[in-house]
């Protein structure tokens, strides 16, 4: 209550025309005229209305809560679905590169098989003209 938008506890109490008479914790000061003129079904209109604005503005959190929630999982998933397929290409070069790897190696087990052979028949010409 009042225009410094603080809040207070404040009781209430009505005479028998259901004006307000006592306004406890408060402090006199340009809003207790308006308060204290207020029939009590007034005054629970008001009280009504502030539970309700008060329960929008908790909606209105929540739904911004729900929508901040909502904005940090997608940016998870998309983090995810980036890594995952970094992952997939970088599996796939990895790939290759090692296919590459063994096409070379046997490359080179035939060569060096080829030269093995031809130093075994140069061994066995040599060991026929010893004998």
């Amino acid at each position: 209550m009042g225009s410094n938008n603080s809040t207070r506890r404040v009781s209430f109490e009505a005479d028998e025309n259901d004006n307000v008479t006592v306004v406890k914790g408060i402090r006199a000061g340009e809003e207790l005229p308006a308060i204290t003129c207020l029939p009590a079904f007034r005054l629970e209109e008001e009280r009504t209305k502030a539970q309700a604005q008060v329960q929008q503005e908790v909606q209105r959190m929540l739904e911004a809560e729900r929508v901040a929630a909502q904005e940090s999982i997608r940016q998870a998933l998309l983090k995810e679905r980036v890594t995952a397929e970094d992952d997939r290409l970088r599996a796939q070069f990895y790939a290759q590169q090692l296919e590459e790897r063994e096409q070379e190696l046997r490359k080179q087990d035939a060569f060096y098989k080829e030269q093995l052979a031809k130093l075994e028949e140069r061994v066995d010409v040599y060991t026929l003209i010893d004998h």
